[in-house]
């Protein structure tokens, strides 16, 4: 079979669209290959449990006579009339049923149209006649069979230099990207701060060079909330700004990663000093203050510091953090007339106000079932116990100032009897000895 592409000559300057502006056709060529089996049994009839004697032979597409590895399948055609009715109550699933021989894959139906296959169309006599019916289902059959994967070489266009040269890139900029990986704080602005990086290391930047033996161009961008780093290469010309220029390698991650840490640490260590949860900017100032930690440090990659909104989700007390991005202007709202797009939710940190709480009345209830061997079943029973273990239930607010309520449920469990022997030696009396868990 040949599959024949067409597609516009300025692909190289149209890629993009090229899938929309491309027809493909396949041809197909039969070639028999189908072996064909006589069977002739001996019988023409056998009872219940008798031998049965066949005279098998095997020829090829010219009937000729050929050599072949034969299996044999028997089953019982009760039973697969039976799974066919039952098949047939079911609208879908991984196999059908095939009435010449029991079950056949979803996969092999989807291969033909009424009746004929298309291991039948390429098994075909080459010279035998089309009919135009045939050669419909032979166009259905055929009709985008998963695309054609194009692949353009030519001799003025060098491509795939990445691909190419991928074990000479990756032996010289992978011990790079580590170090970079794992340095708290950006990527490097620019060159210069890129081989001043290098040289903390302790890595000469001379001796990291591309396939040619030319230096690595490093450029730092922003695509959306990451941060990007590319090294690229001057290509075989060793020219800069030239045709074959290529990105040798990119490494990315949220600029915002090493900030984030730093500003849960301060909402981390103002809850441990005062028990409190930043609501609102001024205790977000008052946390940094204490923690000699400048608020005003904490700015975009365009300059503008962050705005931080303070929220409620479920159960959390939120600070989302909000950059101005690359126009340094920040929304006035979902309608603002001046179309601005390019704001950045950067991070979200969460605060669950419950939890220690939660933590409380949980230890209270225990400890109470363990005394008692009773689990409060009413409200006032549940009260009573938070009472007895120093929890005012009536002082409990939620973030908008109302009481929270109990709601007592029962749920049922099964299990069955386990019995957990145990066997082993221990040395609190130095002797050995056999143990068992009771029932």
């Amino acid at each position: 079979m040949i599959a024949l592409v067409v597609y516009p000559l300025n692909i190289e300057t149209d890629s993009y669209s090229i899938y929309s502006r491309m027809a493909a056709a396949s041809v197909l060529f039969p070639n028999p290959t189908n072996l064909r089996l006589d069977v002739k049994p001996v019988k023409t009839t056998y009872r219940p449990g008798e031998s049965a004697t066949l005279n098998l032979r095997v020829r090829g597409s010219e009937r000729e006579p050929v050599e072949g590895a034969l299996g044999l399948l028997v089953y019982d055609q009760a039973l697969e009339e039976l799974a066919r009715t039952e098949a047939s109550l079911s609208t879908s699933g991984y196999e059908r049923i095939d009435p010449r021989l029991g079950f056949r894959s979803s996969e092999e139906d989807n291969d033909s149209i009424a009746g004929v296959s298309l291991k039948q169309l390429l098994n075909r006599a080459p010279d035998a006649a089309v009919p135009p019916d045939l050669e419909l289902v032979a166009q259905a059959l055929l009709f985008n069979r998963g695309g054609m994967h194009l692949r353009l070489e030519s001799s003025d266009s060098l491509r795939y230099l990445d691909q190419i040269f991928q074990k000479q890139i990756h032996v010289v900029l992978d011990p790079v990207a580590k170090l970079l990986q794992e340095h708290t704080g950006h990527f490097p602005a620019d060159g210069a701060e890129y081989s001043s990086f290098l040289k903390e290391k302790g890595v000469d930047p001379s001796r990291l060079s591309d396939p040619w033996g030319r230096p690595y161009h490093v450029r730092r961008t922003y695509q959306w909330i990451n941060e990007v780093l590319e090294f690229r290469s001057e290509g075989p010309d060793k020219t800069l700004k030239t045709s074959d220029d290529f990105m040798a390698m990119s490494l990315s991650r949220p600029f915002f990663e090493f900030d984030a840490k730093r500003l849960r640490a301060v909402i981390d260590a103002y809850h441990a000093s005062t028990g409190r949860y930043i609501r609102d900017r001024a205790s977000l100032e008052a946390a940094f203050a204490q923690e000699r930690t400048p608020l005003s440090s904490f700015v975009d990659p365009w300059g503008t510091p962050y705005n931080f909104l303070f929220e409620i989700n479920r159960d959390n007390y939120t600070i989302k953090v909000l950059g101005a991005g690359p126009d340094k202007r920040f929304r006035s709202g979902p309608n603002d007339p001046t179309g601005d797009r390019d704001d950045l939710e950067v991070s979200d940190q969460y605060m669950p106000y419950f939890r220690e709480t939660a933590q409380r009345i949980s230890d209270a209830l225990f400890e109470n079932a363990k005394s008692s061997a009773h689990f409060p079943e009413t409200d006032q029973e549940f009260r009573k116990v938070m009472a007895d273990h120093a929890i005012d239930w009536n002082a409990l607010r939620d973030p908008w100032g109302r009481p929270s309520r109990v709601v007592p449920t029962v749920e049922i469990g099964y299990t069955d009897k386990i019995r957990a022997p145990v066997r082993g030696t221990w040395d609190s009396t130095r002797t050995k000895g056999l143990g068992s868990l009771p029932d």
